[in-house]
């Protein structure tokens, strides 16, 4: 099954999700680990640099990707490849 962008078993598929940033931190390779308002954990998989380092209460678009990824954008900038965690 499928893990959907939230986590639960809607049978409506959402294809994207507005949200603030909760917190933020960089990991392993100076990549993001970003904390939502909605509870929800995303962590950065590509190499791309982000033009603005995440912080709290920023607004964020998630959209999802293909292969079961998603496609997180900051503020508008343009986005990163990124991974649901929790």
């Amino acid at each position: 099954m499928r893990q959907r962008l939230f986590g639960g078993g809607d049978e409506d598929e959402i294809s994207s999700i507005d949200t603030t940033v909760a917190s933020a931190s960089q990991v392993e390779g100076g990549r993001y680990r970003i904390a939502m308002a909605d509870g929800s954990v995303w962590v950065q998989i590509d190499d791309r640099r982000m033009a603005l380092a995440p912080r709290p209460g920023q607004k964020i678009q998630i959209k999802t990707a293909s292969l079961g990824s998603y496609f997180l954008s900051l503020e508008g900038r343009p986005s990163i490849r990124v991974r649901r965690e929790r």
